[in-house]
């Protein structure tokens, strides 16, 4: 899992991909052309196929977002 402050647009281009929140939730990226837009949140990527993705991440500088008054650092993989 990791986290970043930045705002990120995720575009499908081929093949499938699956975005995992901490919390366990999961969507589907199916169709070329499905798109994810996150801010701050502790994700990963999973390829459910056997074959290869594609997608593009469009990455866009913003302030980290604020829970309970304090921003949220960023989370990088070990």
């Amino acid at each position: 899992m990791h986290r970043s402050s930045s705002v990120d647009y995720n575009i499908l281009i081929q093949g499938e991909l699956t975005l995992v929140l901490e919390d366990g939730a999961e969507t589907h990226l199916k169709n070329p052309g499905d798109v994810v837009i996150q801010k701050g949140t502790n994700h990963l990527w999973r390829n459910p196929s056997s074959g290869w993705a594609r997608w593009v991440t469009v990455i866009i500088d913003a302030e980290p977002a604020i829970v309970n008054g304090e921003p949220l650092a960023d989370v990088l993989p070990l």
